[in-house]
C-alpha cells in the first residue's frame, strides 16, 4: 500500500481497523503487510492539517492480489438525522457493514447479514464524518457519511 504526498509531511500514521491499533514501525508512506484487513492512514502535515484515508487490503486466492469487486449500493439520506437506509443491487450474503469515525474506530457494526438492504439507527453517534464499509463474498465498498444532528 502506497500514499503519495509532498516533503512537507510531518507524520504518518497507519491503523489496523480490526483493533484499533496504531502499527508498528509504520511512519512511512509505504506500509507493506501480509494480512488482509481494513487499514486507515492519517497524515499530518507541518501546519496541523490532516487527511485520512480507509485502505482494504484483500488477498484473493492463492495466485496472488486480485482486484476486489465493487459492491453497487444506495446510502440514504445522506446528510442523515442518525437514521440511515442502505440499498443493494442484489441480494448480499454474510456482509459485514462497519461504519468508522474519523480516528479510525468502528463505532457500529452488523455481521453477516444477507439482504437486499439494511436499515441502520446511528442515532448514538455524534454529528460528523464517518465511512460506511461492506464486505462480502460479492465484493467491498466504502463510502462517507454525514450525520447532522
Amino acid at each position: 500500500v502506497v500514499a503519495e504526498g509532498s516533503s512537507q509531511i510531518n507524520i504518518i500514521e497507519w491503523m489496523s481497523l480490526a483493533d484499533s491499533t496504531i502499527l508498528p514501525l509504520s511512519q512511512e508512506l509505504t506500509f507493506t503487510t501480509s494480512e488482509a484487513g481494513d487499514f486507515m492512514i492519517t497524515v499530518t502535515d507541518f501546519m496541523g492539517c490532516t487527511y485520512s484515508l480507509v485502505v482494504s487490503v484483500i488477498f484473493d486466492g492463492l495466485e496472488g492480489l486480485g482486484s476486489p469487486t465493487p459492491l453497487t449500493f444506495g446510502l440514504y439520506p445522506n446528510p442523515s438525522n442518525g437514521l440511515v437506509n442502505i440499498s443493494f443491487s442484489k441480494t448480499i450474503h454474510q456482509a459485514d457493514i462497519n461504519v468508522i469515525d474519523m480516528q479510525g474506530r468502528i463505532v457500529f457494526s452488523l455481521n453477516n447479514t444477507s439482504s437486499l438492504g439494511e436499515a441502520l439507527d446511528l442515532n448514538h453517534l455524534n454529528s460528523g464524518t464517518y465511512f460506511v464499509s461492506i464486505s462480502s463474498d460479492e465484493g467491498f465498498a466504502i463510502t462517507k457519511i454525514l450525520i447532522q444532528k
